[in-house]
């Protein structure tokens, strides 16, 4: 299976993959985010589900991606997919790399992402 994540820039805590099924399929999880969560590197060969759980407390959720080999902090521009809450959205936009970020919310903010890459 060809390699398709990695990890740059950010903590490796930062996020967690989960292997699903036979296919390839992962589970990608950002936890306890606020601000941008590191990225990750895709291939087209996957659709992607996100999700979003915990307590928002008023933050919004959307997705940046960017399409430069190795993105600094002006590399990114904003998915067309939107700002997202408690549901399950396909992301149809498959960047280089994306990125979860949560702007807004409070102290009890306290907000998990979950990315499901399924093979096509």
């Amino acid at each position: 299976i060809q390699r398709r994540c990695q990890r740059v820039g950010l903590s490796a805590m930062s996020r967690k993959s989960e292997k699903i099924g036979r296919d390839g399929d992962t589970v990608e999880t950002w936890t306890n985010l606020k601000g941008e969560g590191e990225p990750l590197e895709l291939s087209t060969d996957f659709n992607l589900y996100a999700q979003v759980i915990g307590e928002l407390s008023g933050a919004q959720v959307g997705f940046e991606g960017s399409n430069v080999a190795v993105p600094q902090d002006t590399d990114w521009s904003v998915l067309p997919e939107g700002a997202m809450g408690h549901t399950i959205k396909l992301i149809a936009t498959i960047p280089r790399w994306i990125r979860p970020v949560v702007e807004g919310g409070d102290e009890h903010t306290d907000v998990s992402v979950l990315i499901a890459l399924r093979k096509v």
